[in-house]
């Protein structure tokens, strides 16, 4: 196509030649077929303009230091894949680069001759081979017993990372099996062979048709060859239950968060990397067939600038959206600061890990969540439950000037679409508002409102508010930090700026006293006396108080 252009426009601009062999330099470096190595001289002027970007761009570039390891080697634009954060991402800009340099000395060598520029345009295109991409089918199963544990975003994240990340140099399917049936109906279906990657999304109360699913895979001849990734939930805290499952011996387990995962896996596929090197994953050695468990790292959710595909976005019901990972808490109940610690329960791979510190909240760029929230609107989304563990990320003025950022931009979308976009989040009392016991906690209580109020004008409808408890004792059981006036206190500023609750609560647990449920029994008589009470004041008066 390239060729034709220039034959077309019959390349009376330099500039258009310029480009035209920029181009084909850059696809050279990034087809399957890379067969020249870079010279020294170009791995030096390219490594230095790497650590510029990294100036201004941390992350997008390397270290004084990187660049110095990388220097001697012929293979460092592999190396850029391996590292941290935007590996991917650094190894493009320096095909950029590279592309740029080979194109400049091309034409310094070619001169004004049109016909030796064609020449050389059509030798570099006659080494290449195209990119056959490589076929993923992520699988997410839904349970029919317990529909409240359906989980919408898994998949669809890993499709937008791999997407944004490859672009058509993969090929994604992705498929929702939440009955019998529909797993059968997924294997009687004409296709030649499994795709090079399956990955399975096992959730809570899916098991059985999970089991279903295995069985006619292990059965199924056209899976040979296949990568089996199973990850979610279930494999992340069981690794043991599916490695030593024999009807798949070369399963993969994927461990807490899955991008550069499915990246590390992709690259596999291509044998650009191997499987000791993808970190967060647990597989059986094909040697040894020992279990092998790779390091386990949280991700720089800066580095995850793509978001989740649109494949199951339905108008007309409430979609998920994703702005932040993890949670300032720590709750006896809650898996999630618990991840990286129950993630190695194998005896076989080892002692357990204390838990990572990085395992705290993290949160998307905004422009990611406005993209996704965007992208949602112009197909007809008008509601969006923001399916954060914790919204906010504590009360921090830096926390807080986020939320001032995100109520803007929220409005911005829904002028700029002209129509109404209501959206929900979830938090804890203490996030919420604190019994005033100093000026602190009372200052921080009127920003926390500010900001609601902020989020109320931009469209927020609902807050879900995990209450957990109306009991001091199993309060503390659960390592909940609020008091119980904390918790009378943030709903009643709820209540006051008339935005509608959901309530988590876990009445019961293994250890639970008469004493503890009588309280607890109290605790919804007297809340429910006092909502009554205070939608009378708001309809006959209209006076609201604060609670600072």
């Amino acid at each position: 196509m390239r060729e034709q252009l220039f034959n077309e426009l019959g390349v009376d601009s330099d500039d258009l030649r310029q480009l035209l062999l920029f181009a084909a330099c850059y696809h050279s470096l990034t087809s399957q077929n890379r067969r020249d190595p870079v010279p020294a001289g170009t791995r030096r002027w390219v490594l230095d303009r790497l650590i510029v970007v990294n100036q201004q761009s941390p992350g997008h570039g390397v270290t004084p230091l990187q660049a110095a390891e990388l220097a001697s080697d012929e293979d460092f634009l592999d190396k850029l894949d391996l590292l941290p954060g935007m590996g991917r991402q650094v190894r493009a800009n320096a095909s950029y680069f590279i592309a740029e340099r080979r194109a400049n000395g091309f034409r310094r060598t070619i001169g004004p001759d049109d016909g030796l520029v064609r020449d050389a345009l059509a030798d570099i295109l006659a080494k290449e081979f195209p990119i056959t991409p490589t076929s993923i089918e992520f699988v997410t199963f839904g349970s029919p017993w317990h529909y409240a544990l359906w989980n919408n975003l898994s998949v669809e994240t890993l499709t937008g990372d791999l997407l944004g990340e490859y672009g058509d140099e993969v090929a994604i399917t992705v498929r929702r099996l939440d009955r019998l049936d529909l797993v059968d109906r997924a294997f009687n279906r004409e296709r030649a062979a499994f795709p090079a990657i399956v990955g399975l999304s096992v959730e809570l109360g899916t098991l059985q048709l999970v089991d279903r699913y295995l069985d006619l895979y292990s059965q199924d001849p056209r899976a040979q060859g296949s990568i089996l990734v199973l990850g979610n939930q279930l494999p992340t805290y069981f690794p043991e239950r599916f490695l030593n499952d024999l009807r798949i011996p070369t399963a993969i387990v994927c461990l807490h968060e899955g991008e550069l995962v499915m990246r590390g896996l992709v690259e596999f596929i291509r044998g650009r990397t191997q499987l000791q090197y993808i970190n967060n994953i647990v597989y059986r050695c094909n040697e040894t067939r020992a279990i092998h468990r790779t390091p386990l790292v949280n991700l720089d959710l800066t580095a995850l600038p793509h978001p989740p595909s649109a494949d199951t976005v339905k108008p007309g019901i409430t979609n998920m959206i994703q702005t932040s990972r993890g949670c300032v808490f720590s709750c006896t109940y809650c898996t999630r600061w618990r991840s990286f610690n129950a993630s190695t329960k194998i005896d076989a791979i080892g002692d357990v890990t204390t838990p990572s510190p990085s395992t705290k909240w993290r949160h998307f760029s905004l422009e990611r969540v406005f993209q996704n929230v965007e992208m949602f609107v112009s197909r007809g989304i008008r509601e969006i439950e923001f399916c954060d563990d914790e919204f906010f990320g504590g009360r921090s003025v830096t926390a807080l000037n986020r939320i001032h950022d995100f109520a803007l931009g929220m409005a911005s979308i829904a002028q700029k679409w002209d129509t109404q976009v209501s959206f929900r989040i979830f938090t804890t009392p203490l996030i919420i508002s604190r019994e005033p016991r100093t000026q602190k906690i009372a200052e921080e209580n009127r920003r926390i409102r500010y900001a609601l109020q902020l989020l109320r004008n931009a469209g927020l409808t609902r807050v879900y508010i995990g209450l957990e408890s109306g009991s001091w004792a199993q309060k503390l059981r659960y390592n909940r930090k609020e008091t119980i006036d904390d918790t009378l206190c943030a709903l009643k500023v709820l209540q006051e700026l008339d935005l509608d609750i959901d309530v988590g609560f876990i009445m019961f647990d293994p250890n639970l006293t008469i004493e503890e449920l009588l309280e607890n029994i109290a605790f919804f008589q007297s809340e429910r006396s006092r909502a009554l009470q205070h939608m009378a004041v708001s309809a006959t008066s209209g006076q609201r108080g604060d609670c600072y």
